[in-house]
């Protein structure tokens, strides 16, 4: 009955975890997903723990048990030492992959499956899941086709541009068919079932049509770098499939030329650039002002793209070097965001990007090194090295595709737990190890401890996962034009979750327009409860950029007597609160002297400035931009 659980929950997991996607939390994809890992993979630990009690017997001394278990207490180092335990252990919000608690969990559905392929028919396991996660690829790559199409749903984005499917962004899903491609190309050259063969052919087609609209560089890069190493290690595979093979490249080819989106404009920039203008540096303003301003003066760029993730990764590496705590063992995991401010070149004030918040260095193994310092990104890469040297027929090449694409990404919930199943099926299938025998009394207690870290990893998640349920329809709440009520999800969030700044910000904001209908006097005592719960937010984590600028709207809604009264700039003297005022205003200053590098903060926060009539400040945040970015004060601040 264990046994039979296990393998259930397994496949579960294999198939479930890349669909799963909805509208009840605030963020939709990476969010429900990692739970959902949460709770399936810990049950999946612990039913094939109970279902064997050899627990310790899971881990063998081979190359890649050893290596990921250096990796995952590379990990555990630097969430001990990192400032900023909380998001070193849950992840970043919005970015949950990669916390310690996720890399624990993922560890465990490693050990807990490298066990059962022990006790099992490995073979035919292995078969079935590869089979299940085949077979969920299909939904995911049906649905992409139907964004394209602009039938996938309504969302913040265009689709019919570039197709996520259920992942949230066209490169997190390109990662994912990157992996999920060799798979089914071996699947469909390996079986000598002639109908298998049309099967496996027809879901690899199916998926290359949805993985094109999502119009992602760095998943072609993964794929073709898939490719070469699926063909390369399978070449006695070719000769007999290729009245198969040739048909369904044929197919794959005239669909991705018939159908160039973004592609199409790319390649005519690229073939202008090599033959009518030569690459410079940046090092003016543009002089004109479009709404996107490429990085370069008078310059024509094949891409944005290519400048933006070139300074990032400057500033990456300036983290990584700033101190020797930093070099050996990193700032922590999911903690990029907190520290990158502090090392943002300038130059990133020039790129389409320069308003945004980055909170990742889309590079995994400089993010590692960052985060994790020198000793996790070596450990990782030889990780790395060990499932490449294997040479397995189609584990590798998956696993391959995923490398790549980190170059210019990072791992997704889906791509990593493909990973470590994928790590443990090499395991199995390329070293011969018996297991030791035990202790009752030490596999006991290993049960006990993994049951309980279940339980609580288990229990801390429902909670954080119900808090964002509330906060999600706190929002909808607010939308819908009913404070009162956004105002009581807001708090039912916190409840749940003290720990995340975001509610509370949340609920400001609600508190804020509940309170417009009373007199003054209760006004007063809620915007004491309102100041507290900026003040908490802020407490949490200072260095968080995201709630840093969140909260300057709220300061200056804060400062306003009466929010029903539309305020214009150098009018807001009759209708502000001094006392309110004065804390803005403190605020401001200490905003714009945390952020000296960032145009962006400072032209939001001369926005506001300018509305409370601080012509002070207003003015030094003025003279930063221009120092920064001037042309800005023509086009975006006139």
């Amino acid at each position: 009955m264990g046994k039979r659980m296990s393998t259930l929950l397994l496949y579960i997991l294999a198939f479930f975890t890349p669909l799963i996607s909805g509208y009840i939390t605030v963020e939709l994809f990476e969010f429900p997903k990692t739970h959902f890992v949460y709770l399936v993979g810990s049950l999946f630990s612990v039913c094939t723990v109970l279902a064997y009690r050899r627990w310790p017997a899971v881990w063998t001394k081979s190359l890649l048990s050893i290596g990921a278990t250096l990796f995952v207490t590379s990990n555990v180092v630097s969430t001990i030492l990192s400032r900023y335990p909380n998001t070193a252990l849950w992840g970043y919000y919005s970015r949950f992959n990669g916390g310690l608690i996720a890399t624990i969990v993922f560890f465990g559905i490693f050990l807990a499956f490298r066990l059962l392929l022990n006790i099992t028919d490995k073979e035919v396991l292995q078969r079935r899941l590869l089979y299940m996660i085949a077979a969920g690829s299909v939904p995911i790559a049906v649905l992409a086709v139907l964004q394209h199409f602009g039938h996938g749903g309504s969302w913040a984005v265009d689709t019919t541009v570039r197709a996520f499917s259920t992942f949230g962004q066209p490169n997190w899903y390109a990662a994912y068919v990157s992996m999920i491609m060799p798979l089914l190309v071996y699947l469909a050259m390996e079986t000598k079932v002639k109908t298998l063969k049309y099967v496996f052919f027809a879901l690899a087609i199916v998926n290359f049509f949805g993985f094109w609209y999502a119009y992602s560089l760095s998943g072609l890069l993964g794929l073709a770098a898939a490719t070469i190493g699926l063909l390369g290690l399978n070449t006695p595979l070719i000769r007999p499939n290729l009245k198969f093979l040739l048909p369904s490249t044929i197919i794959c080819v005239a669909f991705a030329v018939l159908n160039p989106g973004i592609f199409g404009p790319k390649v005519v920039d690229f073939i202008t650039e090599l033959t009518i203008a030569p690459k410079s540096a940046v090092t003016t303003a543009p002089t004109n002002q479009p709404k996107e301003i490429k990085p370069g003066s008078q310059t024509y760029q094949v891409s944005d793209s290519g400048f933006i993730r070139k300074k990032i990764w400057q500033g990456t590496i300036a983290i990584s070097t700033s101190s020797v705590k930093n070099l050996l063992v990193g700032t922590g995991p999911e903690t990029f965001p907190y520290v990158f401010q502090n090392y943002r070149p300038k130059e990133l004030n020039y790129s389409s990007e320069w308003n945004y918040i980055l909170n990742k260095p889309h590079n995994y193994y400089l993010e590692l090194l960052a985060q994790n310092g020198i000793i996790g990104l070596a450990l990782y890469l030889i990780l790395v090295l060990n499932t490449i040297l294997v040479k397995h027929r189609v584990f590798t090449p998956s696993l391959i595709g995923l490398y790549v694409t980190n170059l210019f990404g990072w791992p997704t919930i889906s791509t990593t737990l493909l990973f470590w199943l994928f790590l443990a099926l090499l395991e199995v299938n390329t070293t011969n190890t018996q297991a030791p025998k035990t202790n009752p009394i030490t596999t006991k207690v290993f049960v006990a401890v993994g049951i309980f870290i279940v339980i609580l990893i288990s229990t801390i998640g429902a909670k954080n996962f119900a808090a964002d349920v509330y906060a999600k329809s706190s929002i909808k709440a607010f939308e819908a034009g009913d404070p009162a009520k956004a105002l009581q999800l807001a708090s039912a969030a916190i409840t749940l979750n003290t720990r995340e700044q975001y509610y509370y910000r949340l609920r400001a904001k609600a508190l804020l327009v509940y309170a417009v209908q009373f007199d003054n006097l209760k006004l007063q005592e809620l915007k004491k409860l309102v100041y507290a719960d900026l003040v908490k937010a802020q407490e949490l984590n200072a260095e968080n950029p995201a709630n840093t600028r969140g909260l300057i709207p709220l300061y200056y809604l804060l400062a306003i007597t009466n929010l029903t009264i539309d305020t214009q700039a150098g009018t807001v003297d009759y209708n502000s609160d001094d006392y309110y005022k004065g804390l803005a205003q403190n605020y401001f200053r200490q905003v714009l002297n945390m952020y000296p590098n960032d145009v962006g903060v400072a032209t939001e926060l001369a926005k506001y400035q300018k509305l409370l009539g601080l012509q002070d400040d207003y003015g030094k945040s003025v003279e930063q931009i221009k120092t920064l970015r001037p042309d800005l004060l023509e086009w975006y601040l006139k």
